[in-house]
């Protein structure tokens, strides 16, 4: 990508992120070039695409760049879309935003269903996960078997 295409990409993703009202952003999303983005211009085309309902390409975008720019509010929008319409299993991409975003204080039940279901981390880390999945009466019988062999 050449310097002026690459701001032009760059200057259009700004304004979309700062100034654009309506959820018709896919027009417009043929003619961003993905490639060689920072991970500040990844979370803005992120946060853009999950507010245009775009979430299988937000969720390519966070494949790529990480999720860490992108607000853990609009992530939860286009995860819990992920795991109810899209996903039926265990995705990597899923496992670090479930986790980015749970650290934020930020889940709802299929999220903690699914961190119920695959998320391994310390002790502590996994007791906040379960506290919260059973203040949602959420299943954790798996997670709990988790803590078993520990």
């Amino acid at each position: 990508m050449n310097s002026i295409n690459s701001k032009l990409i760059l200057w259009m993703i700004d304004y979309y992120y700062h100034y654009y009202e309506e959820d018709d952003f896919w027009h417009e999303y043929n003619y961003v070039d993905t490639d060689n983005l920072t991970k500040k211009d990844a979370g803005k085309l992120i946060e853009i695409l999950i507010d245009s309902s775009m979430y299988s390409q937000a969720y390519e975008i966070a494949g790529i760049y990480g999720c860490c720019m992108a607000k853990a509010a609009k992530l939860l929008k286009m995860t819990d879309y992920i795991l109810n319409n899209v996903s039926d299993g265990h995705s990597q991409i899923i496992d670090e935003i479930t986790q980015y975003i749970f650290r934020h204080n930020i889940y709802n039940e299929p999220v903690l269903s699914y961190m119920c279901e695959y998320y391994n981390g310390t002790n502590d880390e996994m007791y906040a996960v379960w506290k919260s999945a059973v203040n949602y009466n959420v299943n954790v019988l798996h997670m709990s078997e988790g803590f078993l062999p520990r």
